[in-house]
């Protein structure tokens, strides 16, 4: 429940309530309070008995501008360069080492630590006596103003949030936020609000605050919020990035109009096309109405965006759920890989569809198309994905995908083919033997190597079953992508080069650490061929020397 949905329902119920009804209720909230919250609650109550501020006169309000033209006196020397911090190597730190200390440290001769930490004593002096105006001012300057350095080893300027991380000065950046975006709502022109906020928000190396944490902050309730939610929602509906993202959806989200957010997510669904996801992740939508929003965003979302996808899959839950036809949840699986190609998704396809081979080839082009892009994605920002990231194939992905599609020999010649026996870390090799074992493997009970296998290949595919679930639908997808015998025989024959080319290396090298990793494929391939007790021995006899290696063999299961 956000805060609108909070004080509409808190507004409902109290409406007729008696004054005795409401001092019993307040006394009632006082007794059940944590102990550390308690100051915090005598003083709201006695600052909600103290909010006229109509004592202030025009004195008061002479020495404020006075103090604003002093430190804005000081924030033009910074500017023209005239006061600026002074650069020092840090002896501490060492490179080589990845120190964790700060190879640059700053001296602040000129103070002007001291003067940024008074404009923003000021900015929350200014919010005490309501004076917005200045608050406004002087928060938008700080939040716009850069110290110059003397340049002797970086020469970056510095940001407001630098300056505090460097420890130039110590002040609290998020109240500085929430005052100044406070007193912008209270003062900035209706039409003008949006764009002064939204300048502020994107100035402010804050990714925490959010417009609920300005309509609690202050001691007054923010006037028209409904009006200003709906402005905002049509300016944020045309910005792009990160922050635009987050903002805009807590915006749409305020609203407890289904319809409202409907209308918003159709309007802007080229640059917020996630908030058909938002509507559709609320329970409290009726889930029929829930069911032509996501058929809705379906039909309308790019079908390069991952989003879609998502929304693609949460609207089959709901189509599940009403007890819809089987075609149109394969359709929509079918929508949810060609917005987001991956395994987990051909196999949804797979366990759902009724004509296995027309969806293959429905897949098939789907791979097609995306085979041979680069692996790329758009992130957002503060590393956060966006809801516009779109849809590419990783390489590795794109094996996978080939193998499900059945051509075995194709991705084993181009994967799963190393020539070197060292450097397998960032390629296809492990991911890729991992794969192909599990498929050759036709015995039960499943022992301790392959068990393994099906663990790296449930991983590389990025499903969310557990190992059991997973084995019974990659069996499921198995019996009807056959390998020939002949095949079969080529790729244990390839696999086996390949494992003694890997331990070769290894022991050469003397990389103690990967011992397990090679026994584990050796018990892996062993136990496809029947003959585990026999290949495992081979290789503890060529490396009998190798006690460590050898342990590691029978953690596996072999029998000295």
């Amino acid at each position: 429940m956000n805060l609108v949905q909070f004080l509409n329902k808190v507004d409902e119920t109290i409406s007729g309530y008696d004054c005795e009804k409401l001092l019993r209720i307040i006394h009632e909230i006082a007794r059940t309070l944590p102990e550390q919250e308690r100051k915090d609650f005598i003083k709201q109550i006695k600052q909600l008995d103290n909010n006229d501020t109509s004592n202030i006169n025009k004195k008061d309000n002479h020495k404020l501008e006075t103090e604003y033209k002093k430190i804005c006196d000081k924030f033009i020397e910074i500017e023209n360069g005239d006061i600026f911090l002074r650069e020092e190597y840090n002896d501490e730190y060492d490179d080589w080492y990845n120190s964790t200390v700060e190879e640059i440290l700053y001296e602040d001769p000129d103070g002007i630590g001291r003067v940024i930490c008074e404009a923003c004593l000021f900015v929350h002096k200014c919010i005490d006596v309501e004076n917005y105006e200045l608050a406004l001012k002087m928060g938008r300057k700080l939040f716009l103003q850069s110290v110059q350095t003397n340049g002797e080893y970086s020469g970056e300027d510095l940001s407001l949030m630098d300056l505090q991380y460097y420890h130039v000065c110590s002040f609290n950046y998020r109240g500085l936020l929430l005052d100044t975006l406070y007193a912008c709502y209270q003062v900035a022109e209706p039409q003008k609000r949006p764009d002064i906020m939204y300048e502020i928000w994107a100035n402010a190396e804050d990714e925490d605050i959010k417009l609920e944490n300005v309509m609690q902050y202050g001691g007054h309730e923010l006037k028209d919020v409904d009006g200003f939610i709906s402005d905002w929602i049509g300016y944020l509906g045309t910005k792009k990035g990160y922050l635009a993202e987050r903002l805009y959806k807590e915006a749409v989200n305020l609203s407890d109009d289904v319809e409202a957010k409907f209308e918003n997510a159709k309007k802007y669904v080229n640059d917020h096309p996630g908030i058909y996801l938002e509507i559709l992740n609320d329970s409290s939508v009726n889930r029929e109405l829930a069911l032509k929003i996501g058929m809705d965003g379906v039909k309308r979302i790019d079908r390069q965006l991952i989003v879609r996808s998502k929304v693609a899959l949460k609207t089959v839950e709901i189509a599940k759920s009403e007890g819809k036809d089987l075609e149109l949840i394969e359709q929509l699986y079918m929508d949810a890989f060609e917005s987001d190609t991956c395994a987990t998704n051909y196999l949804r396809v797979f366990i759902n569809c009724k004509d296995k081979n027309l969806s293959k080839i429905k897949m098939r082009e789907i791979i097609d198309r995306y085979d041979g892009k680069e692996e790329k994605r758009f992130f957002g920002g503060y590393g956060g994905k966006s809801e516009l990231d779109k849809n590419v194939i990783s390489e590795n992905m794109m094996y996978i995908l080939r193998f499900l599609d059945g051509e075995f020999l194709g991705v084993l010649n181009s994967g799963v083919s190393s020539k070197e026996a060292l450097g397998w870390s960032c390629t296809f090799m492990k991911e890729g033997l991992a794969i192909y074992l599990l498929y050759l493997f036709n015995g039960k009970p499943m022992h301790s190597g392959i068990k393994k296998m099906l663990n790296i290949t449930k991983n590389a595919f990025g499903s969310d079953y557990d190992e059991e679930s997973f084995y019974t639908i990659f069996l499921q997808w198995k019996s009807t992508t056959q390998m020939s015998d002949s095949d079969k025989k080529k790729i244990i024959n390839h696999i086996d080069k390949l494992i003694q080319q890997r331990v070769a290396g290894i022991m050469d090298a003397n990389k103690r650490n990967y011992y397990g990793e090679c026994a584990m494929y050796i018990a892996a391939l062993g136990e496809v061929m029947n003959a585990k007790q026999a290949y495992m021995s081979k290789f503890a006899a060529q490396y009998s020397r190798r006690r460590a290696f050898k342990d590691e063999l029978k953690s596996f299961g072999w029998v000295n």
